[in-house]
């Protein structure tokens, strides 16, 4: 993640330790994790995703406020593609720049999975959990996005050899996503099967 801006690793930072103290299950995810499994790309905002039960929303949304964070929306939980999002604009301090933070909220078992299944990395001396190559695929996928799609393809050249194929294929059909898969696999790697 070298690429990354100081403002933005300062808002990934504090967020972070904000968030940590409530001792749940969280990840890094979107444009920031890209970095880690070999597609860096700019991005201006922070996506966390977090396990939390719905009687803790309001520490979630308290903790928040008390790291100076201040909501894009209200109310502050929002259905944004499908997924709760608590969107919060963040200025690191010493850095006079507001960064979009984007909670998302895992509410399905394939959410909690993805969490389950993230990764240890540290970041200039930030230790991060960060989801997984397979569960990234995945979440671009759901988004849909033509960026997303794009990022898939390059996830997929970048990693293809140390890719999960069964949890992938698996996954992309539980999820509804299995023909967007296979044509991005196709377009990453043409003629290379998916078994």
């Amino acid at each position: 993640m070298s690429e990354i801006s100081s403002p933005l690793l300062k808002a990934l930072d504090e967020i972070w330790s904000a968030l940590e103290v409530m001792g749940l299950p969280m990840a890094v995810t979107g444009g920031l994790s890209l970095s880690v499994w070999n597609h860096p790309r700019s991005t201006h905002d922070v996506d966390i995703l977090i396990a939390i039960d719905e009687s803790r929303i309001e520490e979630l949304l308290a903790a928040l406020v008390s790291a100076g964070a201040r909501f894009k929306r209200k109310p502050a939980v929002t259905k944004l593609d499908g997924v709760d999002v608590v969107q919060v604009l963040y200025e690191p301090r010493e850095t006079y720049l507001e960064i979009q933070v984007d909670v998302l909220i895992a509410r399905s078992e394939f959410y909690s999975d993805v969490l389950e299944r993230c990764i240890s990395v540290t970041v200039e001396n930030i230790e991060l959990q960060v989801v997984s190559c397979e569960d990234l695929i995945l979440l671009k996928l759901l988004a849909g996005r033509i960026i997303d799609q794009a990022d898939t393809v390059a996830l997929i050249l970048a990693n293809s050899d140390d890719l999960d194929l069964e949890y992938l294929v698996r996954c992309a059909d539980e999820q509804n996503v299995e023909e967007e898969f296979k044509r991005t696999w196709n377009e990453a790697l043409p003629g290379s099967p998916l078994t």
